[in-house]
Parts: C-alpha cells; structure tokens; sequence
C-alpha cells in the first residue's frame, strides 16, 4: 500500500513525478537517522547547556572582578578622601610596609618608602611608636597613637596610627591603618585655644559678665567683675534668677523682653539694676544667645553707666544755670560746638555790638570777619590752636567792629571743654567791652615809662632807649651823645615857691627841651631836676649854646619871671663809653664838673674829670673802717593798718654814727656804698641786726610782726643774699614771714630774669617781698605781674600832697587798685597828716608809715614808745 509524500512536475517536459513510500520502509529509512538527530540534539542541549553555565560562570567572575576592583577604587578614593593609607609589620626583623595610598600621603613614591620608619616619624615620637607597636604585639590588643611625621617636601604632619595583630598563614602580621589627622589636631588646639580665650575673657573681663539659663533665668556662670560690682558671692548668685537684680516693678518686663529677643539680636537695653545692698545702678545690658554645657542660655555684659546718667542730669542742670548765667551778665556770652561748628551768642552780645540775631546767625565767620584785619590773624591762629586742644584756656584782646562800623576793644576768654577721651568738643567763653581798661592800661602803661609830672620818658624808658641808639650808631658807624642836664639850684624854687611852683619850671624846661630836640633825637627825665637828652649824630658848639640860652630864659612865676640855669654833663658814644650805663656816668661827672666850673655851662666828659674819684675814695676808705669799727646803728620805723591802726611790723633803716659829724642819714654814704660794692658787706651786716632785733621780738611775744629790710641791687644781685638768710633763718630759728626785703624798682628792672627766679626762691625759703618806692616810673607792668610780691610800697612823693592833689589822689588810686588786682597790700610811706591817713584807709591802702605814727629810732627807744615791757635783751 502506498502512500504519497510528495508530487512535483518535471519542467520543462510533460511529467509528472510521484514519490511515495510504504509505512514499513519508511519507518525503516527514518528511524536510525532519526536516532541520530536525536542523539546530535541531545548532544548540542548538553553543549549549551554547558557553554551557558561557562558563560554564566565567566560573566559572574567577570562582575566579581569588577566589583571587587571597584571596591579597591572606592577604598583608595575613601582613603584619599580621608587621607588614609595603609601600612603592615612583618617577619624578623621586623618589616614596615606602607601602601601606595600611605606613600602619596607622606609625598614619597610607592617603591622609595620601606624598611626603617627613622626616616620620615619624628625623633620624640619613633620611641613612642616602636612600644606601641611591641605592645601590641605581645598583648594582641589593638594600636591607636598620634605621631608626627616628616612629609617628603620637609612639612610636618600628625598621623594616627591604628592597627591590630592579624595571623597570616603560618605566621602573624601587624597591619594598621594611618590617617592624616593635622587639620584635626591644629582645629583642636584652636578649639582648646579659643576656650580657653573664652574663659580667661570671661573671667578677667572688668564688666560684669553672666550667663543664664534662657526658660527660668537662673545664673549658669558669673564673672569676678559682676560679683564685685554687685556685691554679691558666687554661692549667692548661683542660687538666684537674673530678675533678682531688677526693681520688682520691672520684672516682668524684663521677661518679656527677652521673650521676644530675636537670637541675633545685638542691641543694648537700658535697665535698672540693684545692688546688694540697695543701690539702684543704671546699666545697658547687651546679650547674645548661646548655648552652654548643652543648655540654651543667655550670655549678658552689664555696662554701668550711672555716673553717666548722673553727669548728664548734672549737664543738663550746669546747662540751664549757664543759660541763666548768660542772661544775667552784661558779657557777651557764646558757645561753640565743635562737632557742628555752630555758634551761640548771648542776648548782651547783640545788645553791645548792635546786631541783630538775623544778621548774626550762627556761623563762626560772621564772628571773624568782624575781627580788625591787623589783629585776625594772631587771633585766629591761637583760637584755632585752642580748639585743637593745645590748651584748655585762651585769652585775647582784639579790635571788634561794631555794627555802626567802629572798632571796640575787647577781651575775649574761653575754656574747653573736652570728652572722657581728652578731646576738646566743645568752647564756651565770654567777650566783654574792654575799651576802658584797654584804655586804663594804656595810661598806665604809659605812666610806667613816663614821667607823671612832664610826660617825658623816664629813667628806664630812656636807658633803653640810650642802648637802642647806641646799637643803631654801632651798625652805622656813627656817634650818639648823652647830655645830662641838670638845673641849678632848683631846690631854691621848691623851698621859696614850694613844691607846685617847682613842677611848673619842670614842666616848662620839658616842653622847652621837648621843642628844642625833636625828630630823632629824645629828652627824658631823670628824676627830680634832672633830665636826659639823647642826639644821634652829636652834637655841635651852636646846639650847645642854643640849649644854654634856650633853658636860661626866664619862667614866669606867681606873677613875676624866674631864671633857671642848667649845667650839662656830655658824654658820647663811642669815645666816652660803649653802653648806656657807663655813658650816663660819664655824662654825670661831666655834669658835676659843669657845676664846678660855676654852672650854666656844658662840659663834655673828660678823663681828668675823674679826678674827683680819688677824693670818693678817701671817702668809701672812711666807710670801711665805720663798717669794721661798727659805727654803723639801726633804727626803725612801725608800720600799721590804715583804718585801725593796728601794728603790722617796723622798717629797719640803716644811720652812720660818725665820729664827728654825728648820725648819718643814708642819702650821704648809701650811693657811695653802691658805687664801691661796700653795700654787699653793709647789706649783709643790716640783714643780721635785723634778724637778731627779730629774735627780741620772738622773746616779747611778737613773732608775727615782721622786720622789712631794704636790699641794694648789688646785694641782690652778686651777693650771696640766699646763702645768708638760710643761715641766720636757722641760727635765729626765724618764722616765716619774719624779714621782708623791700626792692627798689630800679634793681628789678636791672636785670627782671634773675630777680624773678631770685625772688622765687626767696619766697620759697618763707621771705616776704615788697616793692619800695612804687610809682616813680621806673618798673615795667609787664615784669610787675610776674614779680612773686606781698607789698607794694607808695613812694613818698605822692603822699606828700594828698589829698589836695588831684594828680597825686588819681595815682595813688591807680596804684592800690593795680596791687588790689594783683592780690598785694599796699604801704603807703611819708604820711604826716591826718587827712592823709583817712584818705588812704577811705581808698583801700592796706598799711602806713611815717611821721604822723612814728619817726625812725633805736629799737629799744622804739618798744618803749609802744609800750612794749623791754625784758628781752
């Protein structure tokens, strides 16, 4: 039986074929060839079954591989990161191993760093390293320690050594880790460092510092400063909440407060705090948030600004009394703020000057325009110096001008006023109207180098002036004479016409020589009826006779003509002396001898003139045996208070008691004395009695009365005046204020310098001072304010008249008023009559002396007139 397979015809011919087979053949045909595929089938499932199991194997190592090698990158990234690197110890000896990691850490190559650790761990810390290591060897405990290495570029660096003992085989191997801990290390120590910056500020701070818990209050930690300022002990604090310190009223605001503080806040609050022991302190707190030993907390400074407070409360009032101030004086009171630069005047500052407030407004350059143009600059210049700080008090006088356009004297002083830092904020001050004492001063500073009665220069004003032209002539070459003129009997007129008559001549013969030398020549007068004429260039025969004839003309007097004569001394520079000095010597002798030659005549100096010295000499001989034969006495006058007559010490006045012409007032040997230098010894010899009669009085009871004593510029100046009061001070155990030396104005303005720095120390030494004769015209006001003085003495000459001289009152008023602003008393000298004495006392003189109380005389003669019991001998 047949069975088709398959059919398919044969191309291109007309067949059909068929192919078919039987069940039996077929299955014949098939079977081994099917066994075969099946064998081959089951062959290639056992192949790939295999070749998938390799392949699943290879792609697991593979992953394996790669997983791993990523976990050796991530743990080389890993140690970078954290600057690690690993290390190993093995075999005997022992044998260190880094890793390549360790070995870029410490900056070496991989193959350069092995074997010995001397190279690269520091010498102080191998040692360490090395008993760590054995340590944990023997132990088998686990290895920590720090050690410091060197890098490779020569940098240091801190590596913590960690590792453990590990078995290998058949053998075991220390292997450890090291990781650069420098960062760490050097954070550590500025951590430890800042801490413990913190504790020593927070400690040693002078402010008060706290620290509170922020939910209760309650103090965590205080400062030495807070414990002391308010009195309390750390026990004390540590027990009490911070709202102990406020008043109770304010306590619950203060919870608040800080309630609602921001943490970042930084503000202060002004609080009131009380002390221990209940003082109300006025604080500003400042605080800031933190966070203590795991506690929010408060951390407050406490600044006390009570005194502050205080001070402003007392500005405030300083302020309105300086407002009434201003208001009240007649000064024109201004302040200065320096910080704005504006200007406040007074209400009398308008009301003196004129202006408006408008006009002012309050610019300090309406102030300086206003200034006179010759005297803005030195006064902007020191007010700007006041204002920088240079000096806490300024003073000018300056020209201001007035709103109608003229110019007012003024005197202007201020004061700084400067903050707790030394810096000048502030300038307030006072401008008065001083036209009339500037106009005061001026007279007398006038009247102190002028003569009152004539109005010419007078002996110190001309001196100088003589040394100013004897420069002049120096540079020039040229000559300068000094004429002395002299008038001739003069004393006649005062004794016949009196004393008034006389000034009329004086007066007359200065306008006469006023007239006569005028351009650049000078007159001046001497004193008494003596004057001085200094001619540049010289002087001829004519000139000469011209001045003759000139003062020789008659003066018409009480109705009738009186003739006055000259003589006239003539001295010129070069040829007859280099200075003034010497050519007013010179001068004076040529004067005596014109006299000589029978007056009303000129002599010019000439060296044969001299001899008259020799018969001087025979006197200052004579002189010197009286000084050592002690012929010489004291005698003394008292002096008293003015209005009560009280006694207040005695003058010692020095008598020659000649053998043969009996006492001797000084006017007859003092200037000879001078002359010779025997006034140094005699000097010395009066200031000895003096201070020996005061050690009687200290026996009487009356060592508050004080002797005066008066001192020649010799002995001042190149004596050794300080020298001997130190001794007879403690030989006579003298008081202060015992002996008061009297100075002329004369030897003050010989040399001012040394007789200021000579008077100090005379003061320092308990010496009183005065000046005798004040008023002649002699002295400098300027030196006067400086002199260390207790007395100022009225010359006699302007006591003579008071008070029906108008003059005389008027200068004798000046002088005690000058001694009133200067802090002095002032003796008057020469009082003989009642109305003398009680016009002093009505016009402020402080003292008197003079034949009206008591003439000169011995002192015993003298404490019996005064009643004194004579016991102390």
């Amino acid at each position: 039986m047949f069975r088709y397979s398959a059919t398919r015809q044969v191309e291109p011919y007309p067949l059909l074929v068929t192919a078919g087979s039987s069940r039996q053949s077929a299955m014949a045909l098939w079977l081994p060839a099917g066994l075969l595929v099946l064998v081959m089938l089951l062959s290639g499932l056992v192949w790939w079954v295999a070749l998938r199991s390799f392949a699943r194997n290879y792609l697991q190592q593979k992953a394996f591989t790669n997983e791993l090698q990523q976990s050796r990158d991530a743990l080389r990234q890993a140690q970078e990161l954290a600057q690690m690197g690993g290390w190993t110890i093995s075999g005997r000896p022992h044998q260190w191993r880094a890793s390549e990691e360790l070995a870029t850490l410490l900056g070496h190559e991989h193959r350069t760093l092995a074997g010995s650790l001397r190279e690269i761990v520091a010498p102080g810390d191998l040692e360490a390293l090395r008993r760590a290591c054995t340590h944990a060897s023997i132990r088998r405990n686990g290895l920590d320690i720090e050690v410091t290495v060197r890098h490779q570029q020569g940098d240091l660096k801190v590596l913590r050594v960690r590792g453990s003992l590990q078995r290998e085989a058949n053998r075991f191997v220390l292997r450890g880790t090291a990781q650069d801990v420098t960062d760490s290390v050097l954070v550590l120590a500025r951590l430890r460092d800042t801490e413990s910056r913190y504790r020593f500020l927070f400690a040693n701070n002078p402010m008060p510092l706290w620290i509170v818990a922020a939910d209760d209050l309650r103090f965590l930690e205080v400062n030495s400063a807070a414990l002391a300022h308010y009195q309390r002990t750390e026990t004390q604090f540590r027990g009490l909440a911070l709202d102990v310190l406020v008043p109770e009223e304010d306590r619950d605001r203060l919870r608040r407060s800080l309630a609602h503080r921001r943490n970042d806040e930084r503000s202060a609050d002004l609080w009131r705090h009380v002390r221990a022991d209940g003082l109300v302190l006025h604080v500003l707190v400042y605080c800031v948030r933190m966070d203590y030993q795991g506690v929010s907390a408060w951390l407050m400074l406490a600044m006390d600004i009570s005194d502050w407070i205080h001070s402003e409360q007392e500005r405030a009032v300083s302020e309105q009394r300086f407002q009434l101030v201003a208001q009240a004086t007649s000064d024109a009171v201004w302040d200065l703020d320096l910080a704005t630069h504006r200007l406040w005047w007074s209400d009398s500052f308008y009301e003196t000057f004129g202006f408006s407030r408008e006009q002012v407004g309050d610019e300090v350059v309406f102030w300086l325009d206003r200034i006179h143009p010759d005297d803005r600059p030195r006064v902007e210049t020191t007010f700007a110096d006041f204002c920088n700080g240079a000096t806490d008090r300024w003073q000018e006088n300056y020209r201001f001008r007035h709103d109608n356009g003229t110019y007012m004297d003024v005197n202007d002083q201020g004061k700084a006023i400067r903050n707790d830092y030394g810096q000048v904020v502030r300038v307030v001050g006072g401008m008065i109207d001083a036209s009339e004492r500037h106009r005061y001063q001026t007279e007398l500073a006038w009247q102190a180098s002028h003569d009152a009665l004539t109005g010419l220069p007078n002996r110190v004003a001309i001196t100088q002036k003589i040394a100013a032209a004897i420069q002049r002539a120096e540079r020039d070459s040229t000559q300068v004479c000094v004429l002395l003129i002299d008038l001739d009997h003069f004393k006649v007129i005062n004794d016949s016409l009196g004393h008034a008559m006389g000034d009329e001549v004086l007066k007359v013969i200065a306008l006469r020589l006023s007239t006569l030398f005028s351009g650049d020549a000078l007159v001046g007068r001497f004193g008494g009826d003596e004057f001085v004429a200094v001619i540049p260039h010289g002087i001829d025969h004519v000139a000469r006779h011209d001045l003759l004839h000139l003062i020789a003309e008659p003066v018409e007097l009480m109705g009738g003509l009186r003739y006055v004569t000259p003589s006239i001394g003539i001295a010129c520079f070069p040829q007859h002396g280099g200075d003034a000095n010497t050519l007013l010597k010179n001068a004076d002798l040529a004067m005596y001898g014109a006299k000589q030659q029978g007056r009303n005549t000129c002599v010019e100096y000439d060296r044969t003139l001299e001899t008259d010295v020799d018969e001087r000499l025979d006197v200052v001989s004579r002189l010197r045996r009286a000084l050592d034969d002690g012929e010489f006495v004291l005698h003394f006058q008292p002096q008293f208070t003015a209005d009560s007559r009280q006694l207040t010490g005695i003058e010692a006045l020095v008598r020659w008691q000649h053998p043969e012409k009996g006492l001797l007032p000084p006017a007859q040997f003092i200037p000879i004395c001078e002359e010779s230098g025997l006034i140094i010894p005699l000097g010395r010899w009066v200031l000895r009695e003096a201070c020996r009669y005061h050690a009687r009085l200290q026996q009487l009871g009356r060592a508050d009365l004080s002797i005066a004593v008066n001192v020649s510029a010799g002995q001042f100046l190149r004596g050794d005046l300080l020298t001997d009061l130190r001794a007879l001070r403690t030989e006579f155990a003298l008081p202060s204020g015992a002996i008061e030396l009297e100075l002329t104005e004369s030897v003050v303005m010989e040399s001012p310098e040394v007789v200021i720095a000579v008077m100090q120390e005379l003061r320092d030494l308990g010496v009183s001072m005065s000046l005798d004769d004040f008023g002649t015209g002699y002295s400098s006001l300027a030196y006067l304010k400086r002199l260390p003085l207790d007395r100022l003495k009225i010359d006699r000459a302007f006591v003579h008249d008071l008070p029906q001289d108008e003059d005389d009152a008027a200068i004798c008023t000046s002088v005690i008023a000058l001694a009133s602003a200067l802090g002095l008393r002032v003796v008057a000298e020469g009082v003989e009559t009642n109305d003398q004495l009680e016009w002093l006392a009505d016009h402020g003189c402080d003292e008197v002396q003079g034949y009206l109380m008591a003439r000169p005389m011995p002192f015993d003669a003298w404490l019996s007139a005064l009643g004194f019991a004579n016991t102390a001998t």
